[in-house]
């Protein structure tokens, strides 16, 4: 599962790899304004990442390996939320997809199709929701 590179004149990305959207696989839809501004990329609901899971053909077996076309961020996003969520056969690939094709591995430049799975939604540990946000500070305050 990883971050191939979508953007360039050739989609590519590591063999048996999955594609994942940062806004629409690893993030749920954001809210700009108003009491309920939730920020660029606030975390999917447990369902929703389990859904997103198990249109990969995620198991609790799986191994993953998440990597990025960029500096690792969206990599460890992935990696964290897996975490998170209790998975813990999950690694970043040091250095990511520049440093896979610098070691001359091979690339796919199709996504192989595998048969969804049945992915129970866990609550990711360690996370403590806001319940209120109140304005009142230069910054505002969290309850």
């Amino acid at each position: 599962i990883g971050y191939p590179a979508r953007f360039v004149n050739t989609p590519s990305l590591l063999p048996g790899a999955q594609y994942a959207h940062l806004e629409r696989d690893l993030s749920a839809p954001k809210r700009p304004t108003g009491p309920t501004f939730t920020g660029r990329h606030p975390l999917p609901s447990a369902a929703a990442f389990a859904a997103t899971l198990a249109r990969w053909g995620f198991t609790s077996s799986s191994r993953v390996v998440a990597y990025d076309q960029g500096n690792g961020a969206f990599a460890a996003r992935l990696w964290w939320l897996l975490r998170a969520r209790g998975h813990d056969a999950v690694q970043l690939l040091d250095g990511g997809y520049a440093a896979w094709l610098a070691a001359g591995y091979s690339v796919d430049a199709v996504l192989p199709r595998l048969a969804p799975g049945v992915v129970t939604p866990r609550e990711f540990a360690g996370v403590d929701r806001v319940q209120k946000w109140q304005p009142g500070s230069p910054h505002g305050r969290l309850r």
